[in-house]
């Protein structure tokens, strides 16, 4: 299949009837990840990249993967790789060592781009510091509402030594 072509959208007689992207999921979790993952909905939602800078999003607490809108079939399989990577390590965010970790793996089953990926992750400048800003806000919506002003600042302090390496 060309990479720009979709897969064709059928259900086989007695399934449970999952979307194409969720069918994509289960034959992707099988071959490239053992069937580690815990079943997820996957959908296409076409406000991430306008509200998130992203084409795909996991969110644990909905077990859900949401995939920008509108691109082109191999690129949207290499973001639900990617995403799948999240759910694979629920207990990290982010793009750290044990997500790099994973992409390497993936590149030493056959996914090249993984290994592309996992270099641009760990070499480039913008994307490291745009990738702890993400963390930081990360931490930040986790804390509760009475941690204490202390805790608030630490991370406000890391945020803008970060944003004055952009």
């Amino acid at each position: 299949m060309a990479l720009d072509q979709h897969p064709p959208a059928s259900v086989g007689f007695g399934e449970t009837k999952r979307t194409v992207l969720e069918r994509l999921f289960d034959d992707l979790n099988g071959e490239l990840f053992d069937g580690r993952i815990a079943r997820c909905a996957v959908r296409r939602a076409p406000y991430l990249v306008r509200l998130h800078g992203c084409d795909g999003l996991y969110e644990p607490s909905r077990q859900q993967i949401l995939i920008q809108s509108g691109l082109a079939y191999g690129i949207e399989r290499q973001v639900l790789i990617h995403e799948m990577c999240h759910a694979r390590l629920r207990g990290h965010h982010g793009h750290g060592q044990p997500f790099l970790a994973e992409l390497r793996r993936l590149g030493r089953r056959g996914e090249r781009w993984a290994l592309r990926e996992a270099d641009r992750y760990r070499h480039d400048p913008w994307v490291r510091v745009v990738d702890a800003l993400d963390d930081l806000d990360h931490k930040w919506h986790r804390l509760p509402a009475s941690a204490p002003v202390g805790k608030r600042a630490l991370i406000l302090a890391r945020a803008e030594r970060l944003l004055a390496r952009l």
